[in-house]
């Protein structure tokens, strides 16, 4: 190639390069200013108001005088932020409530307008009867846990509580899923860490680990949980997903589709399946103003 040519083809790679660069700060910048602009995602006062929210939750089990509280892990498993083109910036943050360690209930408290409404999101993977009741004294009694699934060619639950866990991580990355939002499919992925795991007291259970699956952003669609449990031909691996999304979804374990829950109008015209252990609240909301020392 000529001096010239050599030149030339430089020059051309150099304005594709900045117009790249450009592009990913032009980006960058937009989705800074959203966030920004439209979300308190790095609110603490936010935040806060949506712990508050969680602690004024009562969840028992049992009946009668065999009534016991769930306690609520005192930090929020995970913060997520959604960007929507039409309700703008989506906040919030996800709670558990735990029996001997293990999660019995699975909350998300959020926003997308900041002040005026917020939306309460509750599953239930609970084997004996709750009560939940929120701080507004309002009342849901989610259905006793379905049959766990077991996970096709798990291997043995290891001995070790680490050999658990390197199993529990390598299992999960076989699951992945996908959304029909309005007639448009989004693939799912599955976060690579868990976001709660545990040891259980329970003789019934060893170790076990909740995992999120996203599309787009980081607003979990799919709860999925992965539990060793001993049963008459020694312990097993089980798995249950749960919805945690309004749209129609589907969990698929190495390739194969294993679960499937179908909303209307999301890539269906059929009547849509009860889930008696999932459970929304939309609530107008108020978050606390900040203080002088916020500020």
């Amino acid at each position: 190639m000529s001096g010239y040519h050599q030149e030339k083809s430089d020059l051309l790679v150099a304005r594709r390069t900045c117009r790249a660069r450009f592009v990913l700060v032009f980006v960058s910048l937009y989705t800074s200013n959203a966030i920004a602009q439209q979300s308190p995602a790095t609110d603490e006062h936010l935040k806060q108001a949506f712990h508050e929210v969680a602690v004024g939750y009562q969840i028992t089990e049992g009946i009668g005088r065999k009534l016991k509280q769930l306690p609520l892990r005192d930090e929020p498993i995970m913060h997520w932020l959604s960007l929507d083109s039409v309700k703008g910036a989506h906040v919030g943050s996800v709670f558990v409530w735990t029996r001997a360690q293990r999660p019995e209930v699975v909350g998300t408290i959020f926003s997308w307008d900041g002040a005026k409404t917020r939306m309460e999101e509750f599953y239930s993977y609970s084997f004996d009867q709750l009560s939940v009741r929120s701080g507004s004294g309002k009342v849901w009694r989610p259905a006793t846990n379905r049959e766990m699934q077991r996970i096709p060619d798990a291997p043995i639950p290891a001995v070790s509580e680490q050999g658990r866990r390197l199993q529990i991580r390598s299992m999960s990355r076989g699951f992945s899923g996908r959304m029909n939002r309005l007639g448009e499919h989004h693939p799912l992925r599955l976060l690579p860490r868990p976001v709660y795991e545990y040891e259980s007291d329970d003789p019934d259970i060893s170790s076990g680990a909740l995992f999120i699956l996203v599309a787009y952003t980081t607003d979990p669609d799919i709860l999925l949980l992965i539990e060793a449990r001993n049963t008459a031909d020694g312990p097993k691996w089980f798995f249950q997903p749960a919805r945690f999304s309004d749209k129609s979804l589907w969990l698929t374990y190495k390739e194969k589709d294993i679960w499937t829950s179908l909303r209307k109008g999301h890539g269906t015209d059929q009547p849509q399946p009860d889930d008696h252990q999932y459970h929304t609240e939309y609530v107008k909301f108020v978050a606390p103003r900040k203080s002088k020392n916020d500020e």
